[in-house]
């Protein structure tokens, strides 16, 4: 469901984790994205927008075990910070562990934005209605988790909950 890519953190605030970690200008991190077209076959023929939404979330929950097994097995994992992504899709994420801040308008947010539209668009069994009848603004949001959240909740050596589970 996610990939994810080793990086530097360009710029911005500082982002404050819900475990008080702090991810700032130079740290390293992993960047998440959702595989657009994987999600997108998933949801093929799924008409409720409630269960798009579930469905995202369960393969989300799946994909956090592996995600963190791939920091864990990284040789740089003690340089990372965290996990950083950009979405639309943020409600519903804080449980999972995410913290969620604004980003700025700049360029490069208003392009991804609109192609983050385009996508939803082209995702969502109804997204072409969705995107004409939402009278709200579609806010573009950074999900994101402290190393140390991520592996304490879904790494190998983690603490069995029974909270996020579907």
């Amino acid at each position: 469901m996610f990939s994810g890519s080793f990086l530097c953190v360009i710029g911005g605030e500082p982002l404050r984790t819900s475990d008080e970690q702090i991810i700032q200008d130079g740290d390293f991190i992993l960047k998440i994205h959702i595989h657009n077209y994987y999600f997108a076959s998933l949801c093929r023929g799924v008409q409720d927008e409630l269960r798009v939404a579930l469905l995202l979330r369960r393969h989300i929950l799946q994909s956090l075990p592996k995600l963190a097994a791939f920091l864990e097995a990284m040789e740089e994992r003690e340089k990372i910070k965290g996990i950083v992504g950009t979405t639309m899709l943020h409600k519903g994420v804080v449980p999972l562990g995410f913290s969620i801040s604004d980003v700025p308008m700049n360029w490069f947010f208003r392009y991804k934005r609109w192609y983050l539209r385009l996508m939803l668009r082209l995702v969502h069994p109804d997204g072409k209605r969705r995107l004409q009848t939402w009278k709200q603004d579609m806010p573009l949001k950074r999900v994101y988790m402290s190393k140390e959240m991520l592996l304490a909740r879904y790494g190998q050596n983690r603490q069995q909950t029974t909270g996020d589970t579907l």
